[in-house]
């Protein structure tokens, strides 16, 4: 609500076996996130990530896609 990125990061995730996406299920269900919540911290995580910007923007195509074919 106060407009602060939120991203979410595994690290290390072969020796702790987890991943971004039951790290943002978890943070979903304790915080009874909104699709338009989710895409918000996947856009910032996006922004954030360390690096170069045609992988970014890789990411945010796939993104988008994603959520048009699903209707999110």
């Amino acid at each position: 609500d106060e407009g602060i990125p939120i991203t979410l990061n595994t690290d290390n995730r072969l020796m702790s076996q987890i991943d971004v996406t039951h790290e943002l299920s978890a943070v979903s269900d304790v915080f009874c996130l909104s699709w338009d919540e989710i895409k918000m911290i996947l856009s910032d995580s996006v922004n954030a990530a360390f690096a170069s910007e045609d992988v970014k923007d890789h990411l945010r195509q796939t993104h988008r896609r994603y959520f048009d074919h699903y209707s999110f």
